[in-house]
């Protein structure tokens, strides 16, 4: 059963799946300020940047003309546009999950929501919807992971020639 812990009048009551108890008439009822301020948990915003980069992705396939370089391939724009979500994914599940999961979920996420735009974008007026573009979106995503990767590897390796900071004459 799940309990939690509420406060009314200075003593302490309990409460089942968040079923109020009975408590005297003229009682005020709240919740500890852990509980309050349950949805603002620090984990929550670290997927802000995703979520808010998905919404700009939105709002450019959206529109009914982009107008790119002549010289630019569109898959290119693809690969690097959906580099970032990756990474804004990875990001925010990092901590949360192993990391083998944090990849393959970054990079399932990436993946779908490239689907779902170019779904989307089929229904704009003057915007196509193309397999390849999809495809370029998905390897956006990957190289978000080979990113993430070296980022890794490069940070272990510089924690681990970092010198040795003397421990101020202990022994």
């Amino acid at each position: 059963m799940c309990y939690e812990i509420c406060k009314f009048r200075g003593s302490v009551g309990a409460s089942v799946r968040g079923i109020e108890q009975r408590v005297p008439d003229g009682a005020r009822w709240e919740r500890n300020s852990a509980q309050k301020r349950n949805w603002m948990k620090p984990s929550f915003w670290r997927f802000a940047p995703a979520l808010g980069y998905m919404a700009l992705l939105y709002y450019l396939s959206a529109q009914s003309s982009v107008s790119l370089p002549s010289r630019l391939s569109d898959k290119l724009v693809h690969l690097v546009a959906y580099t970032p979500l990756g990474l804004f994914w990875i990001y925010g599940l990092a901590g949360r999950v192993s990391w083998r999961w944090t990849q393959i979920l970054a990079l399932l996420f990436t993946a779908l929501y490239g689907l779902s735009d170019e779904w989307h974008q089929s229904f704009v007026p003057g915007r196509v919807s193309e397999a390849g573009d999809v495809l370029a979106d998905g390897l956006g995503g990957v190289a978000a992971v080979v990113l993430a990767n070296f980022w890794n590897v490069w940070m272990k390796r510089r924690r681990k020639n970092k010198p040795q900071t003397p421990n101020n004459g202990a022994s």
